[in-house]
């Protein structure tokens, strides 16, 4: 590529593609705690307030202002200055001692212009263009974690409190089993020792109802840390119940699903961009240790004293004869950073096939085990309902119930559970696409 080329594709890449942090800006919510969080509201709040937000924003404002830089030797420098000189000299002149003062004010104003540097501008541009790229990508890749965070986050205290309503209805049987077995003791239909059964198993009942609740104050701590809120007051969320997922599994084959995400993932768009960066610094450098021409001209006018114009046409001609062995390392070291580059970009590639795979194999064996567990549930329910009503008969015994009631809340238990995991795994498929940042233009999977 001549220079000519250069410079036109540098200039290219300087104005063409608007910013993405002009495409993502969000307006100033308002952070009322007070009402039922839904799980966009918590996305929104998280993008505002995450300290790694915030990070990435200020890694793109420092590529911008380097993309500046590099652009700001294409146009000419203007320097106003005023030099003021004082000078004390002593002369002897025929044998007597004189001294004096010279004092000089001289104001100016010149420009100076880059010309020609064997094309190191226009390398500069290109590869902080490309940095500046790079920074880019890494801020959308930083949502989208970001977002993933918050949406497992609250999905795992969507899960919380649906166990402690499986916990607190295994209380509420637990206690009617007890009250039913007082009963059963006083008409004599059924041996006092039941009655230690039945409180035993209500007292575990309760321990479980504990564990669970307070596992919801855990997760609640958790989603604000991923929301980015440091602050103690408490926040809710709506009270929603997940529906199953649909039955039929995904059409789509996973090796579609990995075409996509090497194609959209913000991360391995990041690391190209860097390769790219990488690849215009190895010029650089190589231009550095080999013969350079640079050429500048200077345009001056001296405004006082004695108004005048100067100019100035340089042209240098240089080559590092000896350095001991500088540039020549500088060479070897920009092209191990490059190789180093290429090489974190096939380390990404590799983690997102494998996030896509292991996502996708975990919602699907979450959608299958949703419908075994509603099955289970329906059939545990089946019994459960047969135990009491032969306990009630006096057909049944304590530990029939005891046992019907404790596979009832295994059974609910892992629907619940089943339905959570899909959803937490479809979270992370989108998150694995690069299509869960829909504040972005993202987009959803089936």
């Amino acid at each position: 590529m001549t220079l000519s080329c250069r410079a036109a594709v540098a200039a290219a890449l300087f104005l063409a593609c608007p910013h993405v942090l002009a495409q993502v800006k969000n307006s100033p919510l308002n952070l009322d705690l007070s009402q039922p969080i839904t799980l966009e509201r918590a996305i929104q709040i998280a993008l505002q307030n995450h300290p790694s937000i915030g990070i990435a924003k200020s890694q793109v404002a420092a590529a911008n202002a380097r993309v500046t830089q590099s652009m700001s030797s294409y146009f000419p420098s203007i320097a106003p200055s005023y030099t003021y000189s004082s000078q004390l000299s002593t002369a002897t002149i025929g044998g007597v001692s004189r001294t004096g003062t010279i004092e000089q004010g001289i104001t100016q104003i010149s420009a100076r212009q880059l010309i020609f540097d064997t094309g190191k501008r226009e390398e500069g541009l290109l590869s902080s263009r490309y940095s500046e790229k790079s920074s880019e990508y890494a801020y959308l890749d930083t949502r989208q974690a970001v977002i993933l965070n918050v949406t497992t986050a609250y999905y795992e205290l969507l899960r919380t409190r649906e166990l402690v309503r499986v916990a607190q209805s295994n209380v509420d049987r637990a206690q009617t089993t007890l009250d039913s077995t007082k009963a059963f003791a006083e008409e004599g239909t059924a041996p006092r020792k039941d009655i230690l059964q039945a409180q035993a198993d209500l007292d575990n009942a309760k321990v479980q109802l504990i564990q669970a609740e307070n596992n919801v104050r855990v997760q609640t701590t958790t989603l604000k840390n991923a929301m980015g809120l440091l602050t103690m007051t408490p926040i809710n969320v709506p009270d929603v119940q997940l529906p199953p997922p649909p039955a039929a599994p995904d059409p789509t084959p996973v090796e579609k699903y990995v075409e996509i995400a090497l194609a959209n993932r913000m991360d391995a768009r990041r690391d190209a961009a860097a390769v790219d960066a990488s690849r215009h610094q190895v010029k650089i450098a190589a231009i550095n240790a080999g013969l350079q021409v640079e050429a500048d001209v200077t345009e001056g006018y001296r405004v006082d004293p004695d108004p005048g114009e100067n100019r100035t046409f340089t042209t240098t001609f240089s080559y590092p004869l000896f350095d001991a062995g500088l540039t020549r390392a500088q060479v070897r070291q920009a092209k191990a950073s490059l190789e180093q580059a290429r090489k974190q970009l096939d380390l990404t590639k590799q983690a997102i096939q494998l996030a896509v795979e292991q996502a996708y194999l975990l919602r699907e064996e979450a959608r299958s085990r949703v419908q075994a567990a509603l099955a289970a549930v329906r059939a545990a329910q089946e019994n459960y309902d047969a135990a009491t009503a032969s306990r009630k008969e006096g057909a049944g015994s304590i530990l029939d119930v005891i046992t019907a009631q404790n596979a009832l809340v295994v059974a609910e238990t892992n629907q619940v559970q089943a339905i959570y995991d899909y959803y937490t795994a479809d979270a992370n498929l989108r998150r694995a696409l690069g299509e869960n940042d829909v504040f972005a233009g993202g987009g959803k999977t089936k």
